[in-house]
C-alpha cells in the first residue's frame, strides 16, 4: 500500500490538502491510505521508525513556522531512509527550489501556492496518480529483491546476487545473509523469511537457500556451491527435492 503524509503548518490548507487526497483515494479506488497529517516533522519521524518498510507519498510545505527549511530538512531525512520516496514540496518560496536539488532530495514535483488552490490541486491530483503507478511498479520490482533491516536502515538485494541465509549460531534471533561481496547479520527468524519468500528453499532448520544462485550441489557430501567459494550444508532429507527443483 502507498502511504501518505502531509506536512503543512497552515490549519486550512492542511485539511484542504487532505480533502484532496481522501477523495482521490476513494473515487479511483487507489491501494493507498493517508497515514500522518501534521504540521509537526517528528510526528511523520516517528511513524516511519515505527514502519521503516513503507513506500511512501510525502506532501511537504518548506517553511513550517519560524523554520525556513523544516521541510527540506524532513525531506533529507526521509531520502536517506527511503530510496523509493516520492516527494512533492508545496510552497510559496519559489526561490528554494535550487536547493532540493543541491540536497539531492530529486523531489517527483514542486507545487507553487501562488498559481492558485484550483490549479495546484489539479497538479496534485495528476502527481497521486503517478505515483500509484510509480509505487506499483516498484513492488514488481521488489518481488526480485530480498529486504532487511539493520537498525533503523533497510537495505535491499537483487535475488541475482543472493546466496542464503543461516541462523546465527547460538542465536536463533539473528539471521547471517550471503550473497555477492556482502555478508550481514540482522534481526529476524528463519521460518518468517521462508514464508516471505517461498521461491527460497528450506535446505536446512537453520538455512534458507536460493537455488536459482547455485553454482553446483555435491549431492555426496550435501554441499550446495555458490559463487564467490561460498557454500552451506544441505539436510540429509532434504537432497532429493533440491537435486528434483535443481533439474
Amino acid at each position: 500500500m502507498l502511504t501518505t503524509f502531509i506536512l503543512e503548518d497552515n490549519p486550512q490548507q492542511r485539511f484542504y490538502y487532505q480533502q484532496v487526497v481522501r477523495t482521490q483515494i476513494m473515487i479511483d479506488e487507489l491501494d493507498m491510505q493517508l497515514a500522518v497529517v501534521t504540521a509537526t516533522p517528528a510526528a511523520i519521524q516517528d511513524y516511519l521508525v515505527q514502519n521503516p518498510q513503507t513506500h511512501g507519498l510525502f506532501l511537504f510545505d518548506i517553511e513550517i513556522g519560524t523554520e525556513l527549511t523544516a521541510g527540506l530538512d524532513l525531506a533529507v531525512w526521509v531520502r536517506e531512509r527511503f530510496f523509493d520516496a516520492q516527494i512533492i514540496f508545496m510552497t510559496t518560496h519559489t526561490e528554494m527550489a535550487f536547493l532540493t536539488f543541491e540536497r539531492k532530495i530529486a523531489p517527483m514535483d514542486y507545487l507553487l501556492k501562488d498559481k492558485g488552490m484550483t490549479l495546484v490541486e489539479a497538479q496534485l491530483r495528476a502527481d497521486i496518480q503517478l505515483a500509484v503507478q510509480r509505487y506499483n511498479q516498484t513492488i514488481v520490482t521488489n518481488t526480485q529483491k530480498f529486504g532487511y533491516r539493520i537498525g533503523q536502515r533497510y537495505y535491499e538485494i537483487p535475488f541475482t546476487q543472493f546466496y542464503f541465509l543461516e541462523t546465527a549460531p547460538g542465536n536463533t534471533g539473528k539471521l547471517i545473509i550471503h550473497a555477492q561481496q556482502r555478508q550481514a547479520e540482522f534481526i529476524g527468524k528463519l521460518s518468517e523469511q521462508a514464508t516471505k519468500y517461498p521461491h527460497l528453499f528450506l535446505a536446512h532448520r537453520s538455512i534458507l537457500l536460493n537455488p536459482q544462485t547455485i553454482v553446483s550441489f555435491d549431492t555426496a557430501k550435501r554441499v550446495a556451491y555458490f559463487p564467490d567459494q561460498q557454500s552451506c550444508l544441505v539436510a540429509f532429507r532434504k537432497v532429493a527435492a533440491l537435486n528434483h527443483l535443481l533439474r
